[in-house]
């Protein structure tokens, strides 16, 4: 069979969110640590309170609409706002799009609230650090999504420190819209220049399973060693007049982490997504071939973290973010 995807619909991800200046909006993504207030150990989503019992209570009170895998709620909506789960149990929630950042800090508060209200009758605490200073990987229970215990395997055959940076890691994420294709990659390549100096002034995480690290940031040495394939600064970060197409030309070269397909995810092997696209793949248990479709490689997309490290230079439909 010959390429399912052309160039357009590799590109589409990224002009498709071209935005006139007018409309420009801003966005940010919260990561917090649930825990128990009497030893700050991680909150795992099925005990008794835990995570499924905070998202019940916020759907309940607050008028969130829950998201399920399986039977289990991994994520709130209510409009454009969004509630998720990172792998270890970290509570993210992502702002509307809006046009101040006085509107977000609104937003960013009023979350905030809610959530301290519904979890602190269950003795359960928001903990803002950059990396949990007492867990181990082995210690923290992963949510229910397939997605994450995929990456999970995974994630020692490719580094040292992913299985830390998935579990033992919080985030903040800035969103900032693009009015063209120079303007992004501008932006990107800004963020990346910019990176060391995000790291400094975060830097919040000098205690690792319960003794001081050496470091101002052990959330930074978490993620270089994570994946290089998939982290860290692309050279074309640093080219003169960078393009969306060197973006996706190094994208293509990631290893893919599994393929959905009748809504299940599979673990193909881990070609890259270049491989997949000329070539196709073999579904396991001897259900046919399959080749790249426009989900695949948007769903991808998700998976790439450029800008080392952790903060990072994705660009997506909606916007170019610094993480």
């Amino acid at each position: 069979m010959a390429r399912s995807l052309d160039d357009m619909d590799l590109l589409f991800p990224f002009t498709s969110g071209i935005t006139a200046p007018k409309d420009f909006r801003l966005g940010v993504e919260l990561e917090y640590f649930p825990v128990h207030l009497s030893d700050l150990s991680l909150v795992p989503y099925d005990s008794a309170p835990g995570i499924r019992d905070i998202l019940s209570d916020l759907a309940s009170q607050y008028g969130w609409s829950p998201v399920y895998e399986g039977t289990n709620v991994i994520e709130l909506l209510r409009g454009d706002e969004r509630v998720t789960l990172e792998p270890g149990g970290v509570i993210e929630y992502a702002s509307p799009p809006l046009a101040t950042v006085w509107n977000i800090e609104r937003a960013m508060s009023e979350f905030l609230e809610a959530l301290t209200t519904v979890a602190k009758p269950m003795a359960i605490g928001i903990l803002p650090l950059g990396f949990h200073p007492f867990a181990t990987p082995d210690e923290v229970a992963l949510v229910p999504k397939q997605r994450y215990h995929i990456m999970d395997a995974y994630m020692p055959q490719a580094g040292t420190t992913g299985r830390h940076m998935m579990k033992l890691t919080c985030a903040t994420q800035v969103s900032i819209d693009f009015h063209s294709e120079a303007d992004a990659m501008r932006k990107v390549q800004l963020a990346a220049k910019l990176t060391p100096f995000f790291v400094a002034l975060s830097a919040n995480s000098a205690v690792q399973e319960r003794r001081y690290a050496s470091r101002a940031s052990t959330r930074v040495h978490a993620w270089a060693g994570t994946d290089p394939a998939r982290t860290g600064l692309p050279d074309f970060l640093f080219q003169k007049n960078a393009s969306f197409m060197d973006y996706v030309q190094w994208a293509l070269d990631v290893p893919i982490y599994f393929l959905e397909r009748w809504g299940q995810k599979m673990v193909v092997g881990h070609p890259s997504f270049r491989d997949f696209l000329e070539r196709g793949l073999d579904l396991p248990n001897g259900r046919g071939r399959t080749y790249a479709t426009p989900g695949d490689w948007e769903s991808h997309l998700t998976t790439v973290f450029p800008c080392f490290p952790g903060f990072g230079c994705a660009i997506t439909s909606k916007c170019a973010p610094l993480t």
